[in-house]
């Protein structure tokens, strides 16, 4: 195992007992479900732009995934999917519209390899995929290799032609102006700041690499 490898596994894990801390503190992982409108206003994207992109869609139903999310955002936009967060706290209204959707919420912890396990069981691949704004990952840690290491779980279940919305910290910005200039390869990433945090929009194109670039070069 190569050097890199194992920094990044021994931060992984730091930051998956850190990450349970701070749930059982419930001050900066809390475990809560926002709709379309909280999403776009905190990711600064006009109103209706998650609609349109869903729009967009032809040819099957419309999968979503919301990570570190319960799936209202989800429902509000009326399609099928995955959710992923920490504890299932939902309201028996919302496990039925869910239900109804065929979205599955999965209680997990996103720093985990089990959890991404769970989800890539399920055989979906997605056409949006929504990192939950506000107190997501930026909140986590602030270690470049582990929001890499994130997305790369996002990028392995997102659909060709898929969009990925994250909300990420600051320190992520260099490799995320990198992956902006990949167009030719097979991904249409921009990266703009948005509340002291950078807002990153990538588009899964034909021909896109199974994973994403990790070189700042």
């Amino acid at each position: 195992m190569s050097e890199i490898n194992v920094s990044l596994l021994s931060s992984l894990r730091a930051q998956r007992n850190k990450a349970q801390m701070i749930t059982d503190s419930g001050d900066k992982w809390p475990e809560y479900g926002s709709g379309v409108g909280i999403y776009e206003a905190f990711l600064g994207l006009k109103s209706g732009h998650l609609r349109r992109i869903c729009d967009r869609v032809s040819g099957h139903q419309v999968m979503g995934l919301d990570l570190m999310g319960d799936g209202t955002v989800l429902t509000e936009l009326n399609i099928g999917g995955a959710a992923i967060n920490l504890i299932d706290r939902r309201s028996d209204e919302l496990r039925k519209k869910e239900l109804e959707l065929g979205i599955v919420l999965i209680d997990g912890n996103i720093l985990a390899s089990l959890t991404w396990k769970r989800l890539k069981v399920l055989n979906k691949k997605f056409d949006l995929i929504l990192f939950r704004p506000g107190a997501g990952i930026r909140n986590i840690t602030d270690k470049s290799a582990i929001h890499a290491w994130i997305l790369q779980q996002a990028w392995s279940v997102l659909g060709l032609g898929g969009t990925l919305i994250a909300q990420t910290p600051i320190e992520s910005q260099p490799l995320l102006e990198v992956w902006a200039s990949k167009k030719h390869d097979g991904l249409n990433a921009s990266c703009s700041k948005q509340y002291f945090s950078p807002r990153l929009v990538i588009k899964k194109l034909d021909h896109a690499p199974n994973k994403l670039p990790l070189k700042l070069s």
